[in-house]
């Protein structure tokens, strides 16, 4: 009996495959993970690219959004968590920063953009959220460079993001 490949199967396999191995499988390498046929992936999705897509949109999609805390406390645990998350993945910010598409960066930035919103005015709120952007992401590439080193930059990152957040007010 065999059951059928489905959408979620294949980025699911595609996840733990990068979890465990650090760096994306090849579509071969996938269809062995899965027990299929490698073409049968390419009737979900069209090529590499498009599955490295979806991967990176449900991944960054994944982090919880509160808007529980006071005022920048959301904020901050929303850009922990997708720090955690580029360390869970190693090479995901990689990916993300040289994707054709930019789905799963305007997510990041649209939530951001929904969470200041309130905070800053608008002609400022765009400035806002990519200087959070690159402080985040040079945050990570710091971790990623000095892994050992990551709990003490993880330590300075709260401070430094409120440290942003303050002059940019």
């Amino acid at each position: 009996m065999t059951t059928k490949l489905s959408r979620n199967d294949i980025l699911k396999a595609t996840q733990d495959y990068f979890l465990i191995h650090g760096k994306m499988p090849s579509i071969r390498q996938l269809g062995a993970e899965l027990g299929c046929d490698p073409m049968a992936i390419y009737y979900y999705f069209s090529n590499k690219q498009a599955l490295l897509e979806a991967l990176c949109i449900e991944l960054v999609g994944s982090l919880e959004i509160t808007k529980k805390g006071r005022w920048p406390l959301p904020v901050q645990s929303f850009c922990e968590q997708y720090l955690d998350l580029l360390q869970r993945y190693p090479g995901l910010l990689h990916i993300l920063l040289t994707m054709e598409s930019n789905g799963p960066a305007q997510y990041f930035c649209q939530q951001l953009d929904e969470m200041l919103a309130g905070h800053f005015p608008n002609e400022k709120l765009t400035t806002v959220v990519h200087l959070i952007v690159d402080y985040v992401h040079g945050v990570a590439l710091a971790e990623e460079s000095q892994p050992e080193r990551w709990r003490e930059a993880r330590q300075s990152f709260s401070r430094g993001l409120t440290w942003v957040l303050q002059q940019a007010l």
